[in-house]
């Protein structure tokens, strides 16, 4: 007669390995975390107070880079868990009682399935908010040449610094031709002060190499009078590869707002690629969690049987690296044009998947 899965060994089993994940996640957090600091601080160098901006700035930005390594966490923390119960014996007692893989495996694989949908709705939209706080930081402490943001309606606001250290800021209601023609633009410069120099009302600007040129033009500056002009140049050190770049980040967005984001910015002409593979991503990384998790499971296991803890834990951490890069590789094809993003997004959760159940198969743990 088939034994089942007691609800106290379930319980056992389900907190041994969510103490292990816990553990592995703070443990890559930390690295993580250290390893910010340290590259914060060279770049912060000529701020005042370097040290705890980049202890702050850091915080901000560590739970985005735990929702892009959850899966791998999940890796690390399913070997080195069920190869701990290994080497306890527990899991040799656990096949003593006639329980088979499948069914001692369950109480981990619920937490992991619980885990992922956790990360993509609760701690990627905390992430997101908090990454968008990193960026605002970031950009007043070390300032770049431009600064954009993209709003629900299409309408785009750009910042960029002048030579005499002051400062533009262009708005545009509608954006068009990739990023290069603003339509019923206004442009305000200020003086390094932040005294009012000049306001601009354009018909359209259009980016030409290193100037804008503007169309239809009211002129109004402090104490005159309001000027019209026909066309007039500005220079700028604004390009469309620096507006595209300097626009939302699709990671300060939270998953459910990426599809609404993504329609403005097709609207608005710019491109959508990074932001449809994010949101994809995003979507298929419970998916890969569960299948890493799967990946995982028979090294552990094998190990009780044959191999040494240091070659299994090796070869566990190997494949996770695999496909880390062949996530990573498939993703440039797909942000190239080569593959469709969907099929680029979750073509490692499914090979992740395929190559579980063929370990399985091979290691008899089915």
């Amino acid at each position: 007669m088939k034994r089942r899965l007691s609800l106290t060994l379930s319980f056992y089993l389900g907190v041994q390995f969510l103490r292990t994940v816990l553990l592995t996640t703070a443990v890559l957090a930390t690295f993580i975390y250290l390893i910010d600091v340290l590259e914060l601080m060279g770049r912060l160098s000529n701020v005042q107070d370097s040290v705890i901006s980049a202890l702050y700035l850091a915080v901000l930005k560590l739970p985005d880079m735990l929702v892009q390594l959850a899966p791998f966490a999940i890796l690390l923390g399913t070997l080195i868990s069920f190869t701990r119960l290994s080497r306890t014996q527990e899991l040799s007692a656990i096949r003593a009682s006639g329980l088979s893989a499948r069914q001692f495996l369950l109480p981990a694989l619920f937490i992991t399935v619980g885990a992922g949908i956790f990360n993509l709705f609760v701690f990627q939209p905390i992430s997101a908010v908090l990454l968008k706080q990193y960026e605002t930081q970031e950009q007043l402490l070390i300032p770049g040449s431009a600064k954009g943001l993209i709003t629900r309606g299409g309408s785009i606001w750009l910042r960029q610094p002048l030579a005499d250290d002051g400062e533009q800021f262009i708005y545009a209601k509608q954006v068009t031709e990739g990023g290069s023609k603003l339509e019923q633009a206004t442009v305000f410069t200020f003086a390094p002060d932040g005294t009012f120099v000049q306001r601009l009302d354009a018909e359209s600007m259009t980016l030409l190499p290193g100037l804008w040129q503007i169309e239809k033009i009211f002129v109004m500056e402090g104490g005159a009078d309001i000027n019209w002009k026909d066309q007039m140049l500005m220079p700028t050190t604004l390009s469309v590869d620096i507006i595209r770049t300097s626009l939302t980040s699709p990671h300060t967005l939270p998953v459910w707002e990426l599809p609404n984001f993504i329609r403005v910015l097709q609207q608005t002409g710019f491109a959508t690629q990074e932001h449809m593979l994010t949101w994809h991503r995003l979507l298929a990384a419970p998916g890969l969690m569960m299948a890493l998790f799967l990946l995982a499971a028979p090294f552990a296991l094998r190990f009780s049987r044959n191999y040494g803890l240091g070659r299994m834990v090796l070869v566990g951490l190997g494949m996770g690296l695999g496909f880390y890069l062949f996530g990573n590789l498939i993703a440039t094809y797909g942000l190239a044009g080569r593959l469709p993003l969907p099929v680029a997004a979750w073509a490692p959760t499914v090979v992740a998947f395929l190559t579980s159940l063929a370990l399985f198969l091979h290691f008899r743990e089915e």
